[in-house]
């Protein structure tokens, strides 16, 4: 059962381009980028929000509020 109390608000931010993607997650955010990346780089969906984020390879995570 998901604890919705510790739940975080995150950013995922291009470092070459400055886009941005902001989600919400109740995991750790580590566990949440992997989630992302596995999904950038295994489906060819080009709808994934945060696709742009992940095109260059310069990203980093960060916390907006816990």
């Amino acid at each position: 059962m998901k604890n919705y109390n510790n739940g975080i608000i995150y950013g995922i931010i291009c470092k070459t381009t400055n886009n941005l993607y902001i989600g919400s997650t109740v995991e750790s955010t580590g566990i949440r980028l992997a989630k992302h990346r596995y999904e950038y780089k295994n489906t060819n969906r080009p709808n994934i929000s945060s696709r742009k984020c992940f095109i260059n390879d310069n990203y980093k995570i960060i916390t907006i509020e816990k």
